[in-house]
């Protein structure tokens, strides 16, 4: 099952509130529950002529800590909230063994601790109005189910604190889902990085092989037309001698260039006319063409 990524990143968001909530709302709960004094409170509030105002809630908690427990005070109310994010932690944890009876068991401690912080603020509230004469009979142990703060602080604490560890619970397993994508994607990458190095390597190579090649045929080139140039220059060379010893040897016999066409003219119809008398037709008109050629083959080499 592919992770949602939309839900992951709204889910986390929402998480980051709840937690931000329940570290107030638990700082709060913790200052009314264990350092709150209604007694205190209220005589200093009458000598001020001020209507007593202990709530639910009090957002002033870090604050008043401060003013009078300073930093230790402060550093207890702040590591008092990460009681009930570890319970949601272990809660998580525990799911995912076999004994669901530690599961239940945090969730009992949780709502019964949740529900004695309660009972304690309600009580402290009810304190706090029977000094200031808003109620006159003497508190006792059913009230608190009396009264409709109680069941705010329970649901509002331990309800939160249920969605907390849900929500916990769903971050982490989808956390799990999102790891193979993750892994999977730098597997792609380092795979994608290699093979264009690979590619790279192999361009170096055949740039290099094609230079190399490029190089070879130049020189092939150079060599062979060299070699064919010499041959040509040496041809030409022994054609001009040639041509100069058939004159020399001319003018040595006193026969002329037309005497000589005329002799080997002469010989050749001859040699053709007995050449007719012992092959074919087709076969004598093709050795007539080959002694053709070499004849002015002959008359070119010599310079006739």
């Amino acid at each position: 099952n592919p992770a949602n990524r939309m839900a992951y990143a709204m889910a986390a968001a929402i998480l980051a509130v709840v937690s931000i909530y329940l570290i107030c709302f638990y700082a709060s709960v913790i200052y009314n529950a264990f350092l709150l004094d209604p007694i205190k409170l209220a005589v200093s509030q009458s000598e001020e002529e001020i209507v007593s105002n202990i709530t639910i809630a009090n957002v002033r908690a870090f604050s008043l800590v401060n003013n009078e427990f300073g930093f230790w005070g402060v550093l207890f109310l702040f590591s008092g909230t990460f009681v009930f994010i570890t319970l949601g932690f272990l809660v998580h944890w525990f799911n995912h063994s076999n004994n669901r009876l530690w599961v239940y068991g945090l969730y009992i401690f949780t709502f019964f601790f949740d529900a004695m912080l309660a009972y304690e603020i309600v009580r402290k509230i009810y304190e706090s109005k029977l000094q200031t004469g808003s109620v006159t009979e003497t508190w006792k142990f059913q009230m608190a189910f009396q009264q409709m703060e109680f069941y705010i602080i329970l649901f509002a604490g331990f309800g939160i604190y249920i969605a907390w560890g849900l929500l916990l619970r769903y971050l982490l397993e989808e956390h799990h889902k999102i790891l193979p994508s993750r892994a999977g994607i730098r597997t792609r990458k380092a795979e994608i990085e290699r093979l264009r190095q690979e590619m790279k390597d192999t361009r170096d190579h055949f740039d290099g092989k094609s230079q190399l090649l490029q190089n070879e045929i130049t020189a092939i080139n150079q060599r062979e037309i060299g070699a064919r140039q010499s041959e040509v220059e040496n041809n030409e060379l022994k054609i001009k001698s040639l041509g100069e010893k058939m004159r020399e040897h001319l003018q040595h016999t006193g026969l002329t260039s037309q005497k000589l066409r005329a002799k080997i003219t002469a010989f050749l119809t001859g040699w053709y006319n007995s050449i007719i008398k012992t092959v074919s037709k087709e076969e004598s008109e093709k050795i007539r063409m080959q002694c053709s050629e070499v004849v002015e083959h002959f008359y070119k080499t010599v310079g006739l």
